[in-house]
């Protein structure tokens, strides 16, 4: 398998871009620009799963947007916070978040903030398996995106088409929606979705006839491209996928290197939800190889969290 990942050093450089600009507009006392600056970097680090940075700054830049009178920027804000509720799995208040920030974009008649945060609720109703809600803002991400324009976010909207069919069992409609936001994503060069997608449409094929040996080209395929890019998280998700995907294929050798491979990065960058799913993971592999001493290892570490997500 591939090494393990650095984390993008052109994310890097542009981080250090957006922390002088909060230094100059620190020092202009330029609210607005301190505003913008704080959410740019929480951006950033919500890109490179670095999550504990994404908060710090995401909090700071609502903080600044109210103090500044910026209405775009705080429904902003709030999408992101309500981002990093969902990394940790409170989707619950991650969706207040999100409808916060479309009532502030509908009363500015802010299209493209209305836009994320109708795909934003997607996400969140699609992990409350709220599956008729999460269509419905999906289908009006798509409808604005389109009056726009904007083919990034047509993409991402079809991708999320596919999530919901996915969970509903729709496999062979999901991927037909997946591919569909593949081309577009290929057309616009947005490469981060692209290889998601690609992941996403490894997991559906591991379900859809079992088909294990499209299901790790895909995942292959999504996690070179995520290596390419540099987002750790996503480098993480995609071992995480090949593991279950070689689990399938009774390959266990390769799903313990998998899973360790991103348990490794999972305890770097603070994912201790998908940490939890791993160590249960590995423990059912161990045993299948018959090393029984990491099976109760593994399955006694994950059970320190289970309280804690479950």
């Amino acid at each position: 398998m591939e090494p393990i990942v650095a984390k993008d050093k052109s994310v890097r450089d542009i981080i250090t871009a957006n922390k002088q600009t909060l230094e100059d507009s620190l020092r202009s006392r330029d609210v607005k620009s301190e505003a913008r600056a704080c959410y740019d970097l929480s951006v950033n680090y919500f890109d490179i799963g670095e999550l504990k940075g994404a908060v710090k700054y995401a909090v700071k830049g609502l903080m600044v947007a109210k103090l500044a009178k910026d209405l775009e920027l705080k429904s902003r804000c709030y999408v992101m916070i309500g981002n990093i509720h969902g990394s940790y799995g409170n989707f619950h208040k991650a969706k207040e978040l999100y409808l916060k920030s479309l009532k502030i974009s509908r009363e500015l008649n802010y299209s493209e903030g209305e836009k994320n945060s109708y795909n934003s609720l997607g996400i969140a109703y699609t992990q409350l398996k709220k599956y008729d809600k999460a269509m419905e803002y999906y289908n009006k991400s798509l409808e604005i995106a389109k009056e726009l324009n904007n083919r990034r976010d047509e993409a991402r909207a079809y991708a999320g088409f596919g999530d919901v069919l996915s969970c509903l069992g729709n496999f062979e409609e999901a991927i037909a929606q997946y591919e569909k936001g593949l081309q577009i994503s290929k057309e616009v060069n947005n490469r981060a979705l692209e290889a998601n997608i690609y992941a996403n449409l490894g997991i559906t094929y591991r379900y859809f006839g079992n088909d294990i040996d499209r299901s790790i080209s895909f995942l292959k395929m999504g996690l070179a491209l995520n290596q390419e890019i540099g987002v750790v998280h996503r480098v993480a998700k995609c071992y995480c996928g090949l593991g279950s995907s070689y689990f399938v294929s009774e390959n266990y050798e390769e799903t313990v290197n998998c899973h360790e491979r991103a348990l490794k990065m999972f305890k770097e960058i603070g994912d201790r939800r998908d940490e939890y799913r791993i160590y249960v993971e590995l423990s059912k592999a161990c045993l299948e190889l018959k090393e029984f001493d990491k099976a109760v290892k593994y399955y006694k570490e994950g059970n320190i969290f289970r309280s804690v997500f479950y």
